[in-house]
């Protein structure tokens, strides 16, 4: 789990506004993370390409896709994971990848809700803590802090129209992010 994380809503819009401050004065790329039976990294060269941004397939903020955000030049290598029951899956894994940032970006389920995305680190080398505080600081640009999310401008017009913001469309409304009373 990363241990510097910030966790935000953002639409599609948010997203691209975001994405693009980053990508005018760092060059970096998108590795999808997680496990394959095959040898094969899929990266984007920029958030243009990735597919699907700012749209949430499962409606759950734990199964939805995340990349690994590296420099443009970076190699990237999958680690081979022996199974129990014989054969082996390729990973793709934070954990493990030095001068790396999570991003997952979250998004609209439907018509009435936005799910949560996040940036984090797992590591604290040079790399990683650049990448991490150019997204800190040129992602979040026009973003609100409520309580302990950062929420996109159109992010916010939403949650203020009634759409829901969770990380989980099946959680009880009670979970969902509020505005602070008063």
């Amino acid at each position: 789990m990363p241990s510097f994380l910030d966790q935000f809503y953002a639409t599609r819009a948010d997203l691209l506004v975001g994405l693009g401050n980053v990508e005018s004065i760092l060059p970096v790329n998108y590795v999808l993370s997680g496990m394959s039976p095959e040898p094969i990294v899929t990266r984007y060269r920029s958030f243009s390409e990735l597919p699907k941004l700012g749209v949430s397939i499962t409606g759950k903020h734990l199964l939805e896709p995340r990349y690994l955000v590296v420099p443009s030049e970076a190699a990237i290598t999958r680690r081979a994971v022996p199974q129990r029951r014989g054969g082996v899956l390729f990973a793709i894994e934070p954990d493990v990848i030095f001068g790396s940032m999570i991003f997952h970006p979250g998004g609209t389920y439907g018509q009435d809700v936005l799910i949560s995305g996040e940036l984090g680190v797992c590591h604290h080398d040079d790399i990683s803590v650049q990448i991490h505080g150019v997204f800190r600081s040129r992602f979040f640009e026009g973003f609100q802090k409520i309580w302990d999310y950062h929420v996109g401008a159109e992010a916010g017009r939403l949650l203020d129209s009634g759409v829901r913001l969770t990380s989980s469309a099946g959680l009880p409304m009670e979970r969902s992010l509020r505005r602070p009373a008063g």
